[in-house]
C-alpha cells in the first residue's frame, strides 16, 4: 500500500486516506515521502495524536514547508527527548520560511522552545534572524547561547563570505562609497581555537574576504588596507561558545576615526 501510495495514486489519494484508521499511518509516512506540500495542513494535527506525532514530524520534515513551524514548536514546548530530535531536523528542513516563527520563540518559548529554534535557523544564514540571534548569546540557558553562536557568525575555521553578512557589508560600502577621501584598514581577529598561527593566517583571510566584496560593491581598492590579528585582541572571553563566536569577526577602522563591526 505504501509504494502505491507514493507512487501510483498519488498526494489526493493519501490525503483521503487520512481519514480511515486502518490507513492513516501509511498514508502520513506516503505524504512524507513525496514531499508534497499540499499535505502540510492535513498533517499538523497529528502532531496531537500520541502514537501518530513522531511520523508526522517527520514528514513534516520531508515536506520543509514552514507553514508548519508553529505547530512543530507548540509540540516542542516540553522536552520530549524522542520527539525533540526530529522536531529540530524539521525546523531546520523548513529553513527560511520557518524564519518569522522561530525568531519570536527566541525570545518568547519555553528553554526547550529557545534551543530547538535556535538549533533550526542554523545554516538558514537569513539576515532577519541575526537581531534575534545576537540577543539569544545572552539567554539565560547554555544551549541557547552555544547553538545561537553556531547559527551566527564566522563558523569556526571559516572564511568565506556568509549570506547573513551581506546587509551590514553592503551597508559599509554604500557609506565608504559616498566618502571617498576615507581609507580603512580591515582588521580580522578569531577565536582562540588552534595555534596562533593558524588564527593569523584565518584572520587574513577573513579580511581580505571582506575586502574583496566590498570592492566588488564598488570601493576603492587602493583604499582598503588588510590586517589580521588573530586570536590576540578578544572582545569577550574564549571559554564559552558565544564568546568565542563574538571573537570571530572583522571590523573596519576608518580614517575619520569610525570603527565597524561588520559581521554579525
Amino acid at each position: 500500500m505504501l509504494g502505491d501510495l507514493k507512487e501510483q495514486r498519488g498526494a489526493p489519494y493519501a490525503l483521503k486516506d487520512l481519514s480511515e484508521p486502518a490507513n492513516r499511518r501509511a498514508a502520513i509516512i506516503a505524504l512524507g515521502l513525496m514531499g508534497d506540500p499540499r499535505g502540510t495542513l492535513a498533517l499538523i494535527p497529528f502532531l496531537k495524536d500520541p502514537v501518530l506525532a513522531i511520523d508526522a514530524v517527520n514528514a513534516l520534515g520531508n515536506i520543509g514547508d514552514g507553514r508548519a513551524a508553529a505547530a512543530v514548536l507548540e509540540k516542542l514546548k516540553d522536552p520530549e527527548i524522542q520527539f525533540t530530535g526530529a522536531g529540530v531536523w524539521a525546523l531546520q528542513r523548513m529553513g527560511k520560511s520557518a524564519v518569522g516563527v522561530l525568531v519570536p520563540a527566541l525570545q518568547a518559548g519555553s528553554v526547550n522552545q529557545r534551543r530547538c529554534a535556535a538549533q533550526g535557523l542554523i545554516g538558514t544564514n537569513d539576515p532577519a534572524a541575526i537581531p534575534g540571534l545576537r540577543q539569544a548569546l545572552a539567554d539565560p540557558d547554555e544551549m541557547v547561547r552555544r547553538h545561537a553562536a553556531q547559527a551566527l557568525g564566522w563558523r569556526g575555521n571559516a572564511a568565506a563570505i556568509e549570506p547573513g553578512f551581506q546587509p551590514a557589508l553592503d551597508t559599509a560600502a554604500s557609506e565608504l562609497i559616498a566618502e571617498p577621501g576615507t581609507r580603512v584598514v580591515v582588521e580580522g581577529h578569531t577565536d582562540d581555537v588552534g595555534g596562533e598561527a593558524y588564527n593569523y593566517e584565518l584572520g587574513l583571510r577573513r579580511a581580505e574576504a571582506v575586502r574583496d566584496y566590498l570592492i566588488s560593491r564598488g570601493v576603492a581598492a587602493d583604499r582598503l588596507t588588510v590586517k589580521s590579528f588573530g586570536m590576540t585582541r578578544p572582545l569577550a572571553s574564549n571559554a564559552t561558545e558565544e564568546g568565542r563566536a563574538q571573537n570571530r569577526r572583522v571590523e573596519l577602522h576608518i580614517s575619520n576615526g569610525a570603527q565597524k563591526n561588520v559581521t554579525p
